[in-house]
């Protein structure tokens, strides 16, 4: 994806800015499913955490 939209010269620091970007989501999500562990039920968490990633 990055390849096909950026240009050669800047290339490296969009797959850095890519990279950061999708660190920063896996960590909010982290948070979310921490909290969200800890206040509902964890076969609830735990089939919403499935469905996520089956349907991606």
């Amino acid at each position: 994806m990055v390849v096909a939209f950026v240009p050669e010269k800047i290339r490296g620091s969009a797959f850095g800015l890519f990279a950061t970007v999708q660190a920063v989501e896996n960590i909010a999500a982290t948070v979310v499913a921490g909290l969200r562990r800890r206040t509902a039920r964890k076969t609830i968490t735990t089939l919403c955490s499935w469905l996520i990633a089956v349907h991606g």
